[in-house]
């Protein structure tokens, strides 16, 4: 019932530029609910009403901020109260009271003449705040932790290879088109601390039915581990959904390429003083995967050159940490690619790394002199790892011609493939403020950005 709202919208043109390619699913242009008239809208709320409360709880965010009305709608503020109340009582049945929790809190937002779920928060072991794990745990605790969680079984298959400034699989040149990925309900620190397997599942298939060749993920040690005065103590169920996630991108034919150091600890232990906990979290992350042939390649830390550029840390510290992990992963893991995907200074990681990896968010005359200058500053392979472009404060069209605009000078510089952020977009519900840069959209319909990269795939 998911889609059936969309027989509602109209449909918008599409420009000419780029051409869908015949063997791809042709993609239709769908108005994202920010540019829906109110008739649109108020047809969406009523259809989802009983289909899809999170659909449902996003139209009435839109109509509640428009301050639109309907026929069976007066108020979207008290409709958008009791849709939150409702879905949170549903998720309290179902035992997940950390997500019923945050959905009461954002009801108290919207009305103050109804008590339900004011009411649901007071009431003891209804909605309790996350447990926040102790810095040293006993004995037995540690080993209960270690013990449920289980070995990881690597899949059979060949490792990506890097020969003569190529990526090459059994021979054969592998162009990487890769996107980033968290799921659509569970994004940031919720990925791996509350997705469920099923939407994980789905979510990687219609990635590798869009024709992906890799997802980038990102992995934030505190969500994975606890009791850091104990050294490397996993989460078993956060270890649960990182291994659901590759088992899942792998075995339907796609590379992965896991972040470390995603958000990390820069003031109470900062990173860049190698705390022995988190050196001991690398270890047991890369010594898990070390023989998984679909791991393309280790991302050692996200943005790093960003906390010398922008923090409050020096250069040489940064790129001294940078080194001694590059060791340590490469000692650890020696048939498997390590890169880092730093932002404006990613010319300072090519002595560590096997290929360059950077990440882009302005025009194309700009990423194309991002390129030229980096082919200055070395002569490794260069990747990049991220780029996107948002919906929140544009348009679709607008969205598709400058990721188009973007990939199209990745590949005509040649370089090891590029990565999209980001798959899905998220609902106002679980991301407030996200700028909407996903290649689907909330009801996991495609967006006309989706057009750029199958161009790519498709040749």
């Amino acid at each position: 019932m998911r889609y059936v709202w969309l027989m509602l919208l109209v449909v918008v043109g599409c420009a000419p530029r780029p051409p869908v390619q015949p063997a791809l699913q042709a993609v239709t242009a769908v108005p994202s609910l920010a540019g829906a008239d109110v008739e649109t809208l108020c047809n969406i709320a009523m259809v989802s009403r009983d289909t899809d409360p999170l659909l449902h709880i996003e139209v009435l965010m839109v109509m509640d901020e428009r301050g639109t009305s309907c026929a069976d709608i007066e108020d979207a503020g008290v409709a958008l109260y009791d849709a939150l109340t409702d879905h949170a009582e549903q998720l309290e049945a179902e035992g997940r009271s950390s997500e019923a929790e945050r959905y009461y809190r954002q009801a108290l937002n919207y009305t103050e003449t109804d008590s339900r779920a004011r009411d649901a928060l007071q009431q003891p072991g209804t909605a309790t705040a996350p447990d926040v794990p102790s810095e040293t745990c006993d004995a037995e605790t540690v080993q209960t932790a270690l013990d449920s969680t289980p070995p990881y079984a690597p899949q059979q298959g060949t490792q990506v290879a890097l020969l003569d400034s190529e990526l090459l699989l059994d021979g054969q040149p592998f162009v990487v088109r890769s996107v980033q990925y968290e799921p659509r309900d569970f994004p940031g620190r919720r990925f791996m601390g509350e997705a469920t397997t099923e939407a994980i599942e789905t979510e990687l298939a219609l990635i590798a039915e869009a024709g992906f060749n890799t997802v980038r993920v990102n992995l934030i040690y505190d969500v994975l581990f606890r009791c850091i005065g104990n050294g490397a103590v996993p989460v078993p169920e956060a270890f649960a959904r990182l291994d659901a996630a590759l088992l899942t991108a792998i075995q339907r034919g796609m590379r992965v390429v896991p972040v470390l150091h995603h958000q990390p600890d820069l003031s109470v232990y900062p990173l860049y003083g190698n705390p022995e906990h988190t050196t001991a979290q690398t270890a047991y992350l890369v010594q898990r995967y070390a023989e998984e042939p679909g791991i393309l390649a280790w991302d050692l830390r996200d943005g790093g050159d960003r906390d010398y550029t922008e923090g409050d840390f020096e250069r040489e510290v940064v790129v001294t940490w940078l080194t001694q992990t590059a060791q340590r992963v490469r000692q650890t893991a020696p048939e498997q690619l390590i890169t880092a995907g730093w932002r404006d200074d990613a010319a300072a990681t090519a002595p560590f790394v096997d290929f360059v990896s950077f990440q882009h968010d302005g025009n194309v005359d700009e990423l194309r002199q991002q390129i030229t200058l980096l082919r200055t500053q070395t002569n490794k392979p260069l990747f990049l790892a991220g780029v996107g472009y948002p919906t929140a404060n544009g348009d679709e069209p607008g969205q598709r011609d400058r990721l188009f605009d973007a990939l199209e000078a990745a590949e005509n510089n040649q370089l090891l493939g590029w990565n999209v952020v980001e798959a899905f977009d998220h609902p106002a519900t679980v991301c407030e403020g996200c700028g909407r840069f996903g290649l689907w959209n909330t009801s996991y319909f495609p967006k006309l950005a989706l057009e750029a990269p199958q161009n790519f795939i498709s040749r």
